[in-house]
């Protein structure tokens, strides 16, 4: 299974739906219940974390091979989101 963090952006969003027209149902990392239920997220398994709450992680990465990181620019964004991945599993 794969994890794709910023589905609901530019880059992750345009995986997202490359994965889904290929037949791959990705899990997508979404920050809000009520986004889950959006119909765009037909075809894949959306699931709620944040990697400002590690803890919210533990489920979402559950059986994943591989995971796509899109996240905003930011001088910290390797390290806050490789130690919340670590952490987590």
């Amino acid at each position: 299974m794969i994890l794709i963090s910023g589905a609901t952006g530019l880059i992750g969003g345009l995986v997202t739906r490359a994965l889904v027209s290929q037949g791959v149902r990705p899990r997508v990392l979404l920050r809000r219940q009520a986004a889950a239920s959006d119909p765009q997220w037909a075809g894949t398994d959306p699931v709620i974390g944040d990697f400002d709450a590690p803890e919210s992680l533990d489920g979402p990465l559950d059986g994943i091979e591989a995971v796509l990181l899109v996240s905003p620019s930011t001088p910290d964004m390797v390290d806050r989101k490789s130690t919340r991945l670590n952490s987590s599993h």
